[in-house]
């Protein structure tokens, strides 16, 4: 009987692990972070680990300020940077291996596509 628990203890824990949400850390809606996790786990098997924003230095169509800067290190002056709501960038990986695939989505015409794929290492 000690088993069966301990085996439904471990595939509990493993399937709250697999549906476990990212963080999300870009100006996107709770919507288009839904639609970019799908997208993303219809493509790995990876765990989501976390969705980020990307930023600009040139004003962009749709893009928002007051989230990254950029500091001149000589003259210590901020500048703030672009930070886009069309684009983002999402860490896929294992905390166990310290890196994993990171892809770069972009919402075109209304749809979230993959437009590259890399690798992060931590």
């Amino acid at each position: 009987m000690r088993f069966r628990f301990v085996t439904f203890v471990a595939l509990l824990l493993l399937a709250k692990t697999a549906v476990a949400k990212p963080c999300v850390a870009a100006p996107i809606s709770r919507k288009d972070a839904e639609q970019v996790e799908r997208l993303i786990r219809a493509t790995t098997r990876e765990p989501l680990v976390c969705i980020m924003s990307i930023s600009v230095k040139q004003r962009l169509p749709g893009t928002v300020t007051g989230i990254d800067y950029e500091y001149d290190v000589k003259t210590g002056a901020r500048k703030e940077m672009y930070t886009r709501t069309d684009c983002v960038s999402i860490l896929t990986g294992y905390a166990s291996q310290l890196g994993g695939d990171l892809y770069k989505v972009q919402k075109l015409r209304g749809k979230w596509k993959i437009t590259s794929k890399g690798y992060w290492a931590g």
